[in-house]
C-alpha cells in the first residue's frame, strides 16, 4: 500500500523544524566550468526547490513552504490548518483561497554563471493566477494551471544574492470582472473562467480543496551555444516489416558565428545525421529513419511493450557535441475505427492493425494535494491496473494532465491512455484572451506527451456536448446567448483542438466529446462511445445492462463505501453511521447513500449494523459491475471497450471506485481482476421472447476469450 500523508503532530513538528533549518541558507548555483566554453554539451539545471518562504498577504510571519506544493500543504504541514481530509474540517479550509499568498526564494549567483549565453527561468506548472517578481522586477503573469512559462533573466540575474518572489491571487475574486462581463451564468459555474482543474473546486466524489502555488518545479536552466528545445518522433507508418518514422527537432542556435550544424540521431537502430544551414534563433529539423523488422510495442496482454531510447546530438563543424537530448517511445500504430455498418457505427482501436477489446476504467487525480503523489504512488496505483488485467485508463478532464511519470509508466506497463483534454461537465467562455490560452495550453501538453506509445486517443472534453443537448442547460439563455455560448463550444472543440492535434500529433485521433450522444438519445448504443448512467443516476436494475449495450462504455458505475480502516482514518466511532455530518461530508453524492440502500434492499436483507453495510456495499457495488463488464465481453465485437467509473480515489471517501485513497481493493477490484483475465466464462440465460437486443450476443454459456478474437 503506498504512504498517503496524514497529518501527525510529532511528524509536523519534524517537518516544521528540518524546513526552519533549510531556510536559514540560500540556494547556491555553482556553473561546471569556470569559464565561457563553447563546446560545453549540456545546459546547468538548477531546480528551486529548497529555501522557499510563504507569507500571506497582510501579514508580516513568513513560513518554510514546500515546494512543489501549494499553500495549504505548507499551511498543513506547519500546523496552521486542519486537515481537510479529516472528519467535517473541510469547511475550515476554504478561507484558504480567499486570501492572497507570497512564496520568496533567495539563490546566489556567481559571475561564472552570468557568462553563459542564455538563462532562463522554467516555471513549470504555477496554481493558477500569480505575478512573479525577479529582484522585484516583474517578469511574469501566470494565469493557467495547465501550462509551464518561460521567462529569459540573462539580463536580470546579478552576482550574489538574487530573490525570486511570486504573488498568488484567490481564483474567484481574480476571475469576477470575466464572469460579471458575460451578462449570464455559464454551466459548470465561475469555476470555468479559471484554467484549473475542475475537481479543485468539488465535484460528487471529491473534496473541495481550491490549492494555489507552486505545484510543479521551478528550474534556472543556462545554456551556452545551442539548446534542443523538442524532439519528436513521428510515426508515419508501422508495421511488423518495417517501421518509417521522422525525428523532428527544435533546437535554439545562440551563437551567432554558428552557421551550419550535425544533427546525429542515434539510438537502438543505425545512426542518421544531417547536416543544415542554421541561423540565430529557432530552427527545425526533419530527420527520415527506417527501422527494419522493427520490435513494435504492445498493450499489456498482447506482448511486450518494446521502448527504444533515442539520442538527438547537435554537432559544430569541429564534431564537438554543442546540444543533447534524449527520449523513448514504443514503435506501434493505434487508430480509432469508426466505420458505418447495418446497426450504426463502429467505435473500437486498432493496434498495429489488430482490432483490441479495451479492459480498463476512468482515472481521476489521485490527491487533491498533488505533491503529495510520488513515484511510489505512481508505480503502485498502475501496477494496480495491470493486476486487475487492464489495458486501457482514461484520463478524466477535469483533473489534470498527468505528470511525466504517470505516462512513462504507461508506456513501460502496456497501458493504452485515453487522454482528455482538460474540460469537464461545463460549458466555457469564447472570448479572444480565453481561446488563445487554451490553444497554446492545448499545444504544450500535445508536444509533451506525443512521444508517448501509450497515448491512444485525445478527446475533447467530458460530457460537455451531452449536457448542452440533454440537461436543460440552454434553459436560462436567450437565444443570442445560446449561440455566443454554442460558437464557443465549436471555436476550442470544433476548431482550436482539432487542429493542435492534427498539426502536432497527427498519427492520433481526436474525439470531439465523450460521449458522442447522450442516453437520451435512441443512438447512443449504436455509434460512438457511451456514459450510461441509468444503473445509479435513475435506480434502474443492474439487469439493465444486459440490454443497454454500446459500441464502446467509456463510462458507467456504482457507489460502494470504503473499507472499515479507510473510515477510521477521517471518522470517530461516534461518527460511523449514515446519518452524521461527517459521513455525509465524505459522501457528495447528494443521493448516494439512499441509492446504495435502495439497491441493496433488492438483493439483500437489511445489514445488522454500519460495519455490515460498508461491507454489503462494496459486494453490491461489485456484483452490479461484472454484469457490466460480462455484458460488454460478450457483446465483442459489436462492443469493443468497457471503463468503469472510476478507478482510484483523490482522498477517502464513498465513491465509484474500485480502490480507495489508500490504494486498498474494494472487493469491486477483486471481481474486475477476474473478469478482465484474457479467457472469462460468463453464464446467462434468457427466453427466446425476451430477446429484443439488436447487438449479437448469445444467451447461453459462452467462453468470452479477448485473445481468441484478437488473433
Amino acid at each position: 500500500m503506498p504512504h498517503k500523508h496524514l497529518t501527525f503532530p510529532i511528524l509536523l513538528l519534524l517537518i516544521s523544524l528540518f524546513a526552519c533549518k533549510t531556510n536559514k541558507k540560500s540556494s547556491h548555483l555553482t556553473p561546471h566550468t569556470s569559464h565561457k566554453n563553447h563546446s560545453i554539451t549540456h545546459p546547468l539545471n538548477h531546480s528551486l526547490t529548497n529555501s522557499w518562504q510563504l507569507q500571506k498577504h497582510g501579514s508580516s510571519e513568513w513560513m518554510p513552504a514546500i515546494v512543489p506544493g501549494s499553500v495549504q500543504r505548507t499551511l498543513l504541514e506547519n500546523g496552521k490548518l486542519e486537515d481537510p481530509f479529516y472528519r467535517d474540517h473541510e469547511e475550515k479550509v476554504q478561507w484558504v483561497s480567499e486570501e492572497k499568498w507570497s512564496y520568496r526564494n533567495n539563490f546566489e549567483v556567481s559571475k561564472d554563471l552570468l557568462e553563459r549565453d542564455q538563462i532562463i527561468l522554467d516555471f513549470q506548472g504555477l496554481d493558477t493566477y500569480a505575478k512573479v517578481y525577479l529582484n522585484e522586477e516583474k517578469i511574469l503573469e501566470a494565469d493557467n494551471y495547465f501550462r509551464s512559462w518561460q521567462v529569459d533573466v540573462t539580463k536580470l540575474l546579478k552576482k550574489g544574492t538574487n530573490q525570486l518572489r511570486i504573488e498568488f491571487l484567490p481564483p474567484y475574486p481574480t476571475s469576477n470582472s470575466e464572469w460579471t462581463k458575460l451578462g449570464y451564468e455559464l454551466p459548470g459555474g465561475q469555476r470555468v473562467m479559471t484554467r484549473k482543474p475542475g475537481f479543485h473546486f468539488g465535484w460528487d466524489w471529491g473534496v473541495k480543496v481550491t490549492t494555489m502555488g507552486i505545484w510543479r518545479p521551478i528550474q534556472l536552466i543556462a545554456t551556452n551555444t545551442a539548446k534542443i528545445n523538442n524532439v519528436y518522433v513521428q510515426q508515419h507508418q508501422v508495421n511488423k516489416e518495417q517501421a518509417d518514422i521522422s525525428t523532428q527537432v527544435e533546437f535554439e542556435v545562440l551563437d551567432s558565428t554558428i552557421q551550419e550544424i550535425e544533427v546525429e540521431i542515434t539510438g537502438d537502430f543505425p545512426t542518421t545525421t544531417k547536416t543544415i544551414p542554421v541561423q540565430k534563433g529557432i530552427n527545425k529539423a526533419s530527420i527520415p529513419l527506417s527501422i527494419t523488422n522493427p520490435k513494435l510495442w504492445w498493450s499489456n496482454g498482447l506482448g511486450e511493450p518494446h521502448l527504444y531510447h533515442i539520442q538527438v546530438n547537435l554537432k559544430n563543424k569541429q564534431d564537438k557535441i554543442i546540444a543533447q537530448k534524449e527520449t523513448r517511445t514504443g514503435l506501434r500504430s493505434i487508430r480509432l475505427i469508426t466505420q458505418k455498418d447495418s446497426l450504426g457505427s463502429t467505435f473500437h482501436f486498432e493496434l498495429n492493425g489488430v482490432p483490441v477489446f479495451m479492459k480498463g476504467a476512468n482515472y481521476i487525480p489521485q490527491d487533491n494535494l498533488q505533491s503529495r503523489v510520488d513515484s511510489n504512488d505512481y508505480e503502485h496505483i498502475l501496477n494496480q491496473a495491470i493486476a486487475a488485467n487492464m489495458n486501457m485508463l482514461r484520463v478524466w478532464g477535469g483533473g489534470i494532465y498527468e505528470n511525466d511519470i504517470f505516462y512513462d509508466l504507461c508506456d513501460e506497463k502496456g497501458i493504452l491512455v485515453w487522454q482528455d483534454f482538460m474540460f469537464a461537465c461545463a460549458m466555457y467562455p469564447g472570448d479572444s484572451a480565453f481561446l488563445a490560452n487554451v490553444k497554446a495550453e492545448a499545444i504544450e501538453n500535445v508536444k509533451r506527451l506525443r512521444n508517448h506509445p501509450s497515448i491512444a486517443l485525445w478527446c475533447g472534453n467530458n460530457e460537455n456536448s451531452e449536457g448542452w443537448h440533454r440537461w436543460g442547460w440552454q434553459s436560462p439563455l436567450d437565444s443570442l446567448q445560446k449561440q455566443e455560448v454554442w460558437k464557443a463550444y465549436q471555436d476550442v472543440f470544433q476548431d482550436i483542438l482539432p487542429k493542435v492535434v492534427q498539426n502536432h500529433h497527427s498519427e492520433i485521433n481526436y474525439w470531439e466529446s465523450s460521449p458522442k450522444l447522450g442516453r437520451g438519445d435512441p443512438q447512443h448504443q449504436f455509434e460512438g462511445d457511451a456514459h450510461y448512467w441509468g444503473v445509479w443516476h435513475d435506480a434502474e436494475p443492474f439487469e439493465t445492462f444486459d440490454q443497454k449495450v454500446p459500441r464502446f462504455m467509456s463510462e458507467y458505475g456504482f457507489q460502494s463505501f470504503p473499507q472499515q480502516s479507510t473510515i477510521d482514518s477521517f471518522a470517530l466511532p461516534e461518527d460511523q453511521n449514515l446519518a452524521s455530518k461527517v459521513m455525509n461530508v465524505h459522501q457528495k453524492h447528494p443521493r448516494g447513500n439512499k441509492l446504495i440502500k435502495e439497491y441493496m434492499a433488492r438483493d439483500y436483507k437489511e445489514p445488522k449494523d454500519f460495519a455490515s453495510f460498508i461491507y454489503i456495499s462494496q459486494i453490491l457495488q461489485a456484483n452490479g459491475i461484472q454484469r457490466g463488464i460480462e455484458a460488454h465481453r460478450r457483446a465483442m465485437p459489436y462492443c469493443m471497450g468497457t471503463l468503469y467509473w472510476q478507478f482510484n480515489d483523490c482522498w477517502p471517501v464513498a465513491s465509484w471506485s474500485s480502490m480507495d485513497y489508500y490504494g486498498n481493493w474494494k472487493a469491486l477490484h477483486y471481481f474486475v481482476r477476474d473478469a478482465y483475465t484474457p479467457q472469462y466464462i460468463s453464464v446467462t440465460q434468457s427466453p427466446d421472447h425476451s430477446r429484443n437486443h439488436s447487438f449479437p450476443r448469445t444467451d447461453k454459456a459462452c467462453l468470452v476469450s479477448t485473445h481468441s478474437f484478437i488473433h
